[in-house]
């Protein structure tokens, strides 16, 4: 179901191509939305940055139903080209959420990290630090992110968090 034009102010429900109970409103700065089942993506303007949610299907090559609570140290334990930093718990909507910072350790090859449900699969870029913010829901993980240049990490904290302050799961 395509639906508005997703420009900042307007309300923004589930995730393309799954019905999903989860709803935001698309940030000041947010531009060129894109979509895929199971996501939703954008630029953030005047940065290097972009930020996505997807409803994740794999993890590390693991079914989100099969990963541990603690997503950090599953990382730390499973993929020794990646580092993990700024592990912090939070709330998303009023539920639970972990933080953390991931970025590819220099002269390692990138290789898939997770997997949209509808089968897509994204992997860090190299020079690119990502903030991600994993939410546990009964209809499956989510998993809010940013990559951004690291001149550009300010600038995008502001909008991530009016972006993750206006999620309400249905």
């Amino acid at each position: 179901m395509s639906e508005a034009p997703q420009t900042p102010g307007e309300t923004v429900r589930g995730f393309e191509g799954i019905t999903f109970p989860m709803r935001f409103v698309v940030p000041k700065g947010f531009s060129d939305p894109s979509t895929e089942n199971g996501t939703r993506g954008y630029s953030i303007k005047g940065t290097t940055a972009a930020a996505a949610a997807f409803l994740i299907g794999t993890f590390t090559d693991v079914p989100t139903s099969d990963l541990p609570a603690d997503l950090a140290a599953h990382i730390r334990q499973t993929r020794d080209e990646l580092t993990v930093s700024n592990v912090a718990t939070s709330e998303v909507g009023g539920r639970p959420a972990q933080t953390f910072t991931l970025t590819q350790k220099p002269g390692t090859a990138a290789s898939d990290l997770f997997c949209v449900r509808a089968g897509a699969c994204y992997k860090l870029l190299e020079d690119k630090p990502m903030d991600v913010t994993a939410v546990r829901t009964g209809q499956g993980l989510v998993v809010f992110w940013v990559e951004y240049a690291p001149k550009d990490r300010a600038r995008i904290q502001g909008p991530m968090q009016t972006w993750l302050g206006s999620v309400r799961w249905e």
